[in-house]
């Protein structure tokens, strides 16, 4: 599988869409009885707005789950668009005194997307087999 590209132009109307997606996703998320499915609502929420993703400490951990979560979200999204999508947050992360940076980022979103996009070829091949095995039967 080829290593995502971060170097294509960036549509502006494809990113106001994911930002669109991300927001309906973190309004759902909040509502849930889980601590856990809040949290990651308020993490998408600050993704859509720019604003850090975690406090000092546990922003790795964050951003990567951040990165993960985007990719699986959001489908046709390129790794260039999670990557802008990310990018504000990781500024303002930065403003904080954050050493995390951009190309770390970077490296976080082309990891998700290689798992992600793996995951998803292993579905495909699994259902593909049910598929030819089951309508033997039939």
């Amino acid at each position: 599988m080829p290593a995502p590209s971060f170097d294509e132009a960036l549509d502006p109307e494809a990113l106001a869409a994911h930002r669109e997606t991300l927001t309906s996703k973190a309004r759902r998320l909040s509502t849930s009885p889980k601590d856990e499915s809040r949290a990651r609502a308020a993490v998408l929420e600050a993704v859509v707005a720019g604003r850090p993703l975690a406090e000092h400490g546990s922003r790795n951990a964050t951003t990567t789950r951040a990165a993960f979560d985007l990719v699986r979200l959001l489908p046709t999204a390129t790794a260039a668009e999670v990557l802008a999508l990310l990018a504000p947050s990781t500024k303002a992360m930065r403003d904080e005194g954050s050493s995390l940076t951009l190309e770390t980022v970077r490296r976080m979103v082309a990891s998700a997307h290689a798992k992600v996009e793996a995951a998803r070829a292993r579905e495909s091949e699994l259902e593909a087999y049910l598929t030819r095995h089951l309508t033997r039967g039939i």
